[in-house]
């Protein structure tokens, strides 16, 4: 894009540009050092004490704390670059082409920063991920040890069998008869009912949690999500779930749950605050994505006489990333709303305040 501008705005704005890639990647050495030494570190403090959850959950916020401060710097560094490039710009006087062109720069810059913030998000659950199933491995070569170990009677001494290891039991003696409530050692019951098996169930299935976190920020970033935007979103999340619930039912004696049950109960949730308006604005929405898509001019024309807010149809088709169907939205807008200003100058700004408006939502 920076090839676009004429040589003295370049001149002017391509040191910015070159300043937050230096800062960017910077920070992402600095993210990098963080996780070995996060490594290093959560490994000592499981194996000083595997049964210590809070000295270990601790040791997990100590490193999402660092990574947020990082966090901290992006947006310090973006409102200091945003004030030093409105200074050197304010007084530029150009064309509406090379004024574009210039805001789809800094836009850039912005989306950038706001990927980067993504980016650490999921360094953190990354690492947070991988520790947790280490620490699980752990605790199950324990339990083992706990499950291993025989168990007798108090009333009579004699040996008694206890077939389940995963939860506390009551066993009846052979011998006298009586009943023994048997209670899982703290290593097994750590990894059976604390983060153990959960813990290897989101290792195994890593790349599908992060799959359902970017469509969870991309679905939310939406303004006016289609029925397709949701069912994608949904899709994701639905992935997700049955890969963690086909491992934890290999890992886990006491998931009696189906894996269509189990995430069923998941979804419902998604479902809860789904309310008649969400479902009504994504059906009309959804139906103007298409008409643009398919450069129905009269189909747009009709369809936007029965908007709510006219103005935010043509954000819709926007930032949706067909700026051609924008244009015809524009176009019908400029019809019915009357408009008396000439068509392409009216049209330019619009499609300027909608770049504005979507890289700086």
């Amino acid at each position: 894009m920076l090839d676009k501008l004429n040589s003295e705005v370049r001149e002017i704005v391509e040191p910015f540009v070159n300043r937050w890639k230096g800062f960017e990647g910077k920070l992402t050495g600095r993210a990098q050092d963080i996780e070995n030494e996060a490594n290093a570190g959560l490994d000592e403090l499981v194996k000083m004490n595997p049964l210590d959850p809070n000295a270990i959950s601790s040791g997990f916020n100590a490193v999402k704390a660092r990574l947020q401060g990082l966090g901290d710097k992006i947006d310090s560094a973006i409102e200091k670059i945003e004030e030093e490039w409105e200074e050197a710009t304010e007084d530029l006087e150009l064309e509406d082409d090379q004024n574009s062109i210039l805001s789809q720069v800094w836009y850039g810059i912005v989306r950038d920063s706001r990927a980067l913030q993504h980016k650490l998000e999921k360094w953190h659950e990354t690492i947070e991920i991988k520790k947790n199933a280490d620490w699980a491995r752990i605790l199950f070569k324990m339990a083992e040890e706990e499950c291993s170990k025989p168990h007798s009677c108090p009333s009579c001494g004699a040996g008694i069998d206890v077939t389940i290891q995963h939860a506390a039991s009551a066993v009846k003696c052979p011998h006298c008869d009586s009943v023994n409530e048997i209670n899982v050692g703290p290593a097994t019951g750590y990894y059976y009912q604390g983060n153990g098996v959960h813990g290897l169930a989101q290792e195994a299935v890593l790349e599908k949690y992060i799959a359902q976190i970017d469509a969870e920020r991309d679905y939310n970033e939406w303004r006016h999500p289609t029925d397709e935007d949701r069912k994608k979103y949904l899709g994701s999340v639905g992935a997700y779930w049955t890969a963690y619930y086909e491992v934890t039912q290999g890992l886990h004696p006491g998931f009696k749950q189906t894996v269509e049950e189990a995430v069923k109960g998941r979804l419902a949730h998604y479902a809860q605050y789904d309310n008649d308006q969400d479902q009504s604005d994504r059906s009309y929405y959804g139906d103007l994505v298409r008409l643009a898509a398919a450069r129905d001019e009269a189909g747009i024309m009709s369809h936007l006489e029965s908007a709510e807010d006219i103005d935010e149809t043509a954000s819709a088709v926007h930032e949706h990333g067909d700026r051609d169907g924008t244009i015809l939205v524009l176009k019908a807008i400029y019809k019915l709303e009357d408009e008396d200003e000439d068509l392409n100058d009216w049209i330019k700004e619009k499609l300027t305040d909608l770049d504005q408006d979507l890289a700086t939502r």
